[in-house]
Order: C-alpha cells, then sequence, then structure tokens
C-alpha cells in the first residue's frame, strides 16, 4: 500500500510540530529510522499527529452524539465522556504507532540473523571473485538474492549514488541502522577489515563459518525446545481430555458430582478451555519459531 501521498499530506500540516518533536523524542525517532519505514521520523510522526487528530474528532463526536440521543445522558456528562475520550483515542494511535516499529525491528532482526550465514557467503564468494564492497551491496539491493538484507542494501547504494558518501562511510551508516547486531558486527568488521588492509574475502569466510556454527547451534536448541514443546501438547489436547472424560463419567455414576451436570462441564472444557489453550498454543509456536 503506497502511503507516500498520506505521508507527503500530513507533513504539509503538521510538518514544524513534528520536526520539533523528532528532536525532542530523539529515541523514538531512532526506532523510526531503525526500522526502514522509507520515511523519516518527522513524515512519520505527521502521519500519527493526523491520524491522532481525525480519529479524536471522530470519537469525540460519535460518543456525544450518543451519549446524548441513545443513552439520554445530559449535555455535561456527555461532554465530560466525550472529552475523555478524546484521550483514550489519541493513546490508543500513540501505542499503534509506537508498536508498529518495534515489530517491523523485531521481524527484520529475526530474518536477517536467519539469513546470516548466505549474506556472509554470498558476500564471500563475491569479494573472492573481485568484486567491490560497493558493487555486491548494488547486487544485493535489487531484492532478488536475500530479501531481507535488500533495504539496508539500498541504503548503502543510495547514500553512496544520491548523497554522495563513500562505499565505507555508506556501509558504516547502514551498520548503525542494522536491526541484527550480529549484522551490524559483519558490516563494522568489513569496514575495519578494509582500513586496515586485511583480506576482506578470508574475514567474510570466517564469518560465514561462524554463522554456521551459531545457526547451527540455535537450530538444535530449537528443536529440543520443540520436542518438549510438542510433548506439552500431546499431555494437554490428548490425554488430558481423555483423563478428565473418564473422571467426570465415573465421578456421575458413583453420585458425587454434587448436583452438576458433567455434560456441562465437557462443554465447557471441549468448546471454551481447548480452543483458548489451542491459541496460546499457536502463540507460544509463533515465539519458538522467529523468522518462520
Amino acid at each position: 500500500m503506497n502511503l507516500e501521498p498520506l505521508y507527503t499530506f500530513s507533513y504539509r500540516i503538521f510538518g514544524p510540530i513534528s520536526e520539533k518533536l523528532e528532536e525532542k523524542f530523539f529515541d523514538f525517532s531512532e526506532i523510526i529510522r531503525k526500522a526502514l519505514l522509507g520515511v523519516g521520523p518527522s513524515s512519520y510522526i505527521s502521519l500519527m499527529l493526523l491520524v491522532g487528530v481525525i480519529s479524536s474528532t471522530a470519537l469525540f463526536v460519535t460518543v456525544l452524539l450518543s451519549s446524548i440521543f441513545l443513552l439520554h445522558i445530559s449535555l455535561l456528562p456527555a461532554l465530560l465522556l466525550s472529552v475523555v475520550s478524546i484521550g483514550g483515542a489519541w493513546l490508543l494511535v500513540f501505542a499503534l504507532f509506537y508498536s508498529y516499529p518495534l515489530l517491523r525491528i523485531k521481524s527484520m532482526r529475526a530474518e536477517l540473523e536467519r539469513d546470516l550465514p548466505f549474506i556472509a557467503s554470498y558476500m564471500a564468494v563475491m569479494t573472492s571473485a573481485g568484486v567491490s564492497p560497493y558493487e555486491m551491496f548494488k547486487a544485493l539491493a535489487r531484492g532478488n538474492v536475500i530479501p531481507s538484507i535488500t533495504p539496508l542494501a539500498a541504503i548503502i547504494v543510495r547514500d553512496v549514488e544520491l548523497l554522495g558518501f563513500d562505499a565505507l562511510s555508506a556501509i558504516m551508516r547502514a551498520a548503525n541502522l542494522a536491526p541484527s547486531p550480529r549484522l551490524r558486527s559483519l558490516l563494522n568488521g568489513m569496514v575495519a577489515t578494509v582500513h586496515t588492509g586485511s583480506d576482506l574475502s578470508s574475514y567474510l569466510r570466517s564469518a560465514m563459518e561462524e554463522a554456521l556454527r551459531t545457526q547451527r547451534v540455535r537450530l538444535r536448541e530449537m528443536a529440543e525446545t520443540l520436542s518438549v514443546f510438542g510433548e506439552a501438547f500431546v499431555s494437554i489436547f490428548v490425554a488430558a481430555p481423555i483423563f478428565i472424560t473418564i473422571m467426570l463419567t465415573l465421578m456421575a455414576l458413583l453420585g458425587g458430582m454434587g448436583g452438576i451436570n458433567p455434560v456441562v462441564i465437557l462443554s465447557l472444557i471441549v468448546y471454551v478451555f481447548m480452543p483458548l489453550a489451542g491459541l496460546g498454543m499457536l502463540v507460544v509456536a509463533k515465539v519458538l519459531t522467529p523468522g518462520e
């Protein structure tokens, strides 16, 4: 979805305010930069202000009219409730606009660390063939090689071709924006290797081997964790329902249910507990398999 017209429109309205907020909330601005959204912090903050104004105004009018004509509340309490709703709307908008870059950074970090062995391997092959670091990132910026590093590679190409930076300075600037600490270390190591006159291809081959070792350890740990998760899943969704069904049946036959219908308890387990537990298991499985 192309949001450029919205960014442009919101910046025309809130540009001066957003630039002051960008300077005041430096940490938030850094989060926006590292999320690689394709816009500057001031444009993103301008869009947040625009959405906040529209949503708070719409909610104020809706709550006011609903309170007066539907709930039949007097004017003063209706106004107070509407003013409170404005604060709620702004809190919700800020929470959404603040959390989105953080979630994007987390997703990009998982993808980059998953692909780091392939990134280092590709770089090692390219440098062994005599390709310069800039041409290597220019190839990565096309997006058809390793998509996870494409945004950072595009930033390096932009800084060199449009802003006039040399290749090493552009790589260092991209390293500061890298969501993954491991990729940041790799890029800084490349720059340091070139500055000291060492063999870049040897450094990248060593980085590739280290990344492969780290990936193997992480996959082994993930497999062990998923094994425990699978045993818990079988216990909760296979063994536990069978045990509870047998136990409730025996208690009903022996007259020990205290007047409670066992069908009601089984219905709650089947239609409430198990779906909620299943959703919880899906969330846990998603957390245990990052980048997938």
